[in-house]
Protein backbone atom coordinates (compact mmCIF):
# COMPACT_ATOMS: atom_id res chain seq x y z
CA UNK A 1 0.00 0.00 0.00
CA UNK A 2 1.14 3.23 -0.89
CA UNK A 3 1.86 5.42 1.76
CA UNK A 4 1.91 9.72 2.14
CA UNK A 5 5.06 11.27 3.47
CA UNK A 6 7.11 15.08 3.47
CA UNK A 7 10.33 15.35 3.37
CA UNK A 8 12.56 17.80 4.05
CA UNK A 9 15.26 19.22 0.53
CA UNK A 10 17.68 21.82 0.09
CA UNK A 11 18.39 23.37 -3.06
CA UNK A 12 15.60 22.67 -5.44
CA UNK A 13 15.14 25.86 -6.90
CA UNK A 14 13.66 25.73 -9.93
CA UNK A 15 11.58 22.86 -12.27
CA UNK A 16 14.65 21.43 -13.50
CA UNK A 17 15.81 20.44 -9.92
CA UNK A 18 11.72 19.07 -9.73
CA UNK A 19 12.06 16.86 -13.07
CA UNK A 20 15.40 15.70 -11.70
CA UNK A 21 14.06 14.37 -8.58
CA UNK A 22 10.63 13.51 -10.10
CA UNK A 23 13.13 10.75 -12.44
CA UNK A 24 14.93 9.80 -9.76
CA UNK A 25 11.89 8.78 -7.64
CA UNK A 26 10.44 7.11 -10.68
CA UNK A 27 13.44 4.96 -11.17
CA UNK A 28 12.99 3.13 -7.53
CA UNK A 29 9.04 3.42 -8.32
CA UNK A 30 7.73 4.57 -11.74
CA UNK A 31 4.18 5.26 -10.03
CA UNK A 32 5.21 7.55 -7.34
CA UNK A 33 3.40 10.61 -7.03
CA UNK A 34 5.70 13.45 -6.55
CA UNK A 35 5.13 16.83 -5.60
CA UNK A 36 7.69 19.77 -4.27
CA UNK A 37 6.88 22.81 -2.82
CA UNK A 38 10.19 24.84 -3.82
CA UNK A 39 8.99 27.68 -1.33
CA UNK A 40 8.87 25.39 1.32
CA UNK A 41 12.04 23.71 0.36
CA UNK A 42 9.85 20.08 1.11
CA UNK A 43 8.61 17.05 -1.09
CA UNK A 44 5.41 15.18 -0.99
CA UNK A 45 5.51 11.36 -2.23
CA UNK A 46 2.89 8.70 -2.33
CA UNK A 47 4.92 5.75 -2.48
CA UNK A 48 5.96 2.04 -1.40
CA UNK A 49 9.55 3.73 -1.19
CA UNK A 50 11.39 2.96 1.90
CA UNK A 51 12.68 6.22 3.97
CA UNK A 52 16.09 5.30 3.45
CA UNK A 53 15.66 4.73 -0.06
CA UNK A 54 14.15 8.06 -0.56
CA UNK A 55 16.79 9.69 1.76
CA UNK A 56 19.74 7.88 -0.55
CA UNK A 57 17.84 9.54 -3.63
CA UNK A 58 18.15 13.29 -2.37
CA UNK A 59 21.80 12.48 -0.81
CA UNK A 60 23.24 11.77 -4.55
CA UNK A 61 20.93 14.39 -6.08
CA UNK A 62 22.43 16.98 -3.20
CA UNK A 63 19.08 17.55 -1.96
CA UNK A 64 19.46 16.40 1.24
CA UNK A 65 19.92 18.32 4.35
CA UNK A 66 22.60 18.28 6.84
CA UNK A 67 20.36 18.28 10.06
CA UNK A 68 19.91 15.48 12.93
CA UNK A 69 15.72 16.16 12.86
CA UNK A 70 13.72 13.82 11.02
CA UNK A 71 13.49 14.31 7.39
CA UNK A 72 10.46 12.69 7.28
CA UNK A 73 6.50 12.77 8.31
CA UNK A 74 3.86 10.24 7.59
CA UNK A 75 0.13 11.56 6.43
CA UNK A 76 -2.66 9.88 5.14
CA UNK A 77 -2.71 8.07 1.94
CA UNK A 78 -4.69 9.56 -0.64
CA UNK A 79 -5.53 7.69 -4.31
CA UNK A 80 -4.27 10.32 -7.15
CA UNK A 81 -3.84 10.16 -11.01
CA UNK A 82 -2.90 13.72 -11.40
CA UNK A 83 -0.18 14.55 -13.03
CA UNK A 84 3.46 15.50 -10.96
CA UNK A 85 2.54 18.94 -9.12
CA UNK A 86 5.64 21.62 -8.72
CA UNK A 87 4.50 24.31 -5.73
CA UNK A 88 6.31 27.70 -5.93
CA UNK A 89 5.23 30.80 -4.39
CA UNK A 90 2.31 29.09 -3.66
CA UNK A 91 1.05 28.65 -7.45
CA UNK A 92 0.46 24.96 -8.26
CA UNK A 93 1.67 24.25 -11.37
CA UNK A 94 1.88 20.77 -13.45
CA UNK A 95 4.42 18.98 -15.25
CA UNK A 96 3.05 17.01 -18.17
CA UNK A 97 4.85 14.15 -20.48
CA UNK A 98 3.54 13.83 -24.08
CA UNK A 99 4.85 11.57 -26.57
CA UNK A 100 5.51 13.28 -29.96
CA UNK A 101 4.87 11.46 -33.30
CA UNK A 102 5.99 12.98 -36.68
CA UNK A 103 8.90 14.98 -35.50
CA UNK A 104 11.73 14.27 -38.12
CA UNK A 105 14.25 16.43 -37.56
CA UNK A 106 15.69 19.74 -35.49
CA UNK A 107 13.30 22.30 -37.18
CA UNK A 108 10.29 20.00 -36.20
CA UNK A 109 11.70 19.96 -32.65
CA UNK A 110 11.85 23.93 -32.47
CA UNK A 111 8.15 23.76 -33.76
CA UNK A 112 6.93 21.20 -31.55
CA UNK A 113 8.46 23.92 -28.43
CA UNK A 114 7.25 26.99 -29.87
CA UNK A 115 3.80 25.51 -30.09
CA UNK A 116 3.85 24.47 -26.47
CA UNK A 117 5.11 27.57 -25.28
CA UNK A 118 2.61 29.68 -26.94
CA UNK A 119 -0.18 28.03 -24.64
CA UNK A 120 -1.68 29.75 -21.87
CA UNK A 121 0.05 28.92 -18.85
CA UNK A 122 2.74 26.81 -19.50
CA UNK A 123 6.25 28.35 -18.27
CA UNK A 124 8.82 25.96 -19.45
CA UNK A 125 8.89 23.38 -21.88
CA UNK A 126 11.81 20.45 -23.25
CA UNK A 127 11.72 18.50 -26.02
CA UNK A 128 13.71 15.21 -26.64
CA UNK A 129 14.43 14.65 -30.05
CA UNK A 130 16.04 10.99 -29.51
CA UNK A 131 13.15 9.92 -27.44
CA UNK A 132 10.13 12.07 -29.09
CA UNK A 133 9.02 13.26 -26.00
CA UNK A 134 8.12 16.40 -24.48
CA UNK A 135 8.34 17.59 -20.82
CA UNK A 136 6.24 20.94 -20.13
CA UNK A 137 5.44 22.81 -16.91
CA UNK A 138 2.62 25.13 -16.30
CA UNK A 139 -0.63 26.07 -15.14
CA UNK A 140 -2.48 24.62 -18.47
CA UNK A 141 -4.64 21.24 -19.33
CA UNK A 142 -3.94 18.37 -21.37
CA UNK A 143 -6.62 19.22 -23.61
CA UNK A 144 -4.95 22.57 -24.70
CA UNK A 145 -1.33 20.27 -25.12
CA UNK A 146 -2.53 18.09 -27.46
CA UNK A 147 -4.50 21.11 -29.67
CA UNK A 148 -1.55 22.95 -29.61
CA UNK A 149 0.11 20.13 -31.12
CA UNK A 150 -2.11 19.09 -33.41
CA UNK A 151 -2.37 22.51 -35.28
CA UNK A 152 1.58 22.47 -35.37
CA UNK A 153 0.94 19.54 -37.90
CA UNK A 154 2.38 17.12 -35.23
CA UNK A 155 0.65 14.37 -32.87
CA UNK A 156 0.85 13.76 -29.41
CA UNK A 157 -0.30 11.63 -26.61
CA UNK A 158 -0.51 12.01 -22.78
CA UNK A 159 2.23 9.41 -21.06
CA UNK A 160 0.79 8.50 -17.67
CA UNK A 161 3.47 6.05 -16.63
CA UNK A 162 6.84 5.22 -17.50
CA UNK A 163 5.67 1.85 -18.76
CA UNK A 164 3.74 3.38 -21.22
CA UNK A 165 6.23 5.98 -22.45
CA UNK A 166 8.57 3.38 -24.66
CA UNK A 167 5.13 1.75 -25.61
CA UNK A 168 3.75 5.24 -27.02
CA UNK A 169 7.11 5.87 -28.40
CA UNK A 170 7.02 2.61 -29.92
CA UNK A 171 3.59 3.49 -31.62
CA UNK A 172 4.73 7.04 -33.04
CA UNK A 173 7.69 5.71 -34.56
CA UNK A 174 5.56 2.91 -36.00
CA UNK A 175 2.89 5.51 -37.66
CA UNK A 176 5.71 7.71 -38.72
CA UNK A 177 7.25 4.78 -40.75
CA UNK A 178 3.66 3.98 -42.01
CA UNK A 179 3.15 7.07 -43.29
CA UNK A 180 6.47 7.52 -45.06
CA UNK A 181 5.70 4.21 -46.63
CA UNK A 182 2.64 5.53 -47.94
CA UNK A 183 3.80 8.66 -49.42
CA UNK A 184 7.10 6.54 -50.87
CA UNK A 185 4.40 4.38 -52.60
CA UNK A 186 2.38 7.41 -53.90
CA UNK A 187 5.80 8.98 -55.33
CA UNK A 188 6.64 5.44 -56.59
CA UNK A 189 3.46 5.18 -58.23
CA UNK A 190 2.99 8.79 -59.66
CA UNK A 191 6.65 8.13 -61.04
CA UNK A 192 5.57 4.54 -62.46
CA UNK A 193 2.78 6.56 -64.83
CA UNK A 194 4.69 8.98 -65.89
CA UNK A 195 7.58 6.95 -67.45
CA UNK A 196 4.76 4.62 -68.66
CA UNK A 197 3.67 7.65 -70.58
CA UNK A 198 7.12 8.74 -71.67
CA UNK A 199 7.48 5.36 -73.30
CA UNK A 200 4.11 5.15 -75.29
CA UNK A 201 5.10 8.37 -76.50
CA UNK A 202 8.47 7.70 -77.59
CA UNK A 203 6.79 4.03 -79.43
CA UNK A 204 4.14 6.50 -80.77
CA UNK A 205 6.74 8.69 -82.16
CA UNK A 206 9.28 5.87 -83.72
CA UNK A 207 6.23 4.32 -85.20
CA UNK A 208 5.16 7.46 -86.78
CA UNK A 209 8.54 8.00 -87.72
CA UNK A 210 9.19 4.53 -89.25
CA UNK A 211 5.91 4.71 -91.33
CA UNK A 212 7.45 7.84 -93.10
CA UNK A 213 5.25 10.42 -91.51
CA UNK A 214 7.12 13.74 -90.02
CA UNK A 215 6.51 14.95 -86.60
CA UNK A 216 6.43 18.49 -86.79
CA UNK A 217 5.59 21.28 -83.89
CA UNK A 218 3.08 23.70 -84.45
CA UNK A 219 2.33 26.94 -83.21
CA UNK A 220 -0.50 29.38 -83.18
CA UNK A 221 0.22 32.53 -84.90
Amino acid sequence: MKKNKTYDVIGVKCGGCVKKLTTALHNYDKDAVVSVDIAEQQLSLQSQLSNETVEKVLAELGYLPDTDKPLHTDSPSVATDKPTQIVSDNIITDSYTLSIGGMTCAACVGSVEKALQQVAGVTDVSVNFATKQADIIGVTDTDSLLQAIKNAGYQATLINTIDTADEQRQQQENNDYQHKRRQSSVAIGIGAILMSLFRRNVVFRQTLLSRGVGITETSQQ
